[in-house]
């Protein structure tokens, strides 16, 4: 795992650090699966460890997984509002009035 999170930052690589990202997901998941397969045994199969560990996993992929995709949106987000900016804006007092159409401003980088 280590050696995947070194070779993924060194070259730049978000593949291989998902790589990693995963490894440490799946040996998180044994770690916590393990003690609780003892416990239900210990208690005669009437625990519910097992089941309680399977639902902290999926919470905590549940939370990756939406942190990532709202980190996502964010960037495209703010990719788009720089697009924007080379538009007219119906808020300003010298747009044109409803229904009219306006005319497509060019891009600053093709004038």
């Amino acid at each position: 795992i280590a050696g995947l999170v070194v070779v993924g930052l060194t070259a730049h690589s978000l593949g291989v650090l998902a790589a990693g990202g995963d490894s440490v997901a799946d040996s998180l998941a044994i770690g916590l699966g393990l003690p609780a397969i003892r416990v239900r045994e210990r208690s005669g199969g009437n625990s519910k460890a097992t089941t309680r560990v399977a639902a902290v996993n999926a919470t905590l992929l549940l939370l990756i997984w939406g942190r990532r995709h709202a980190d996502v949106l964010h960037q495209r987000a703010a990719e788009e509002g720089d697009e924007r900016d080379d538009y007219p804006q119906a808020e300003r007092r010298d747009a044109p009035a409803r229904g009219s159409r306006l005319a497509p401003v060019p891009h600053r980088h093709c004038q």
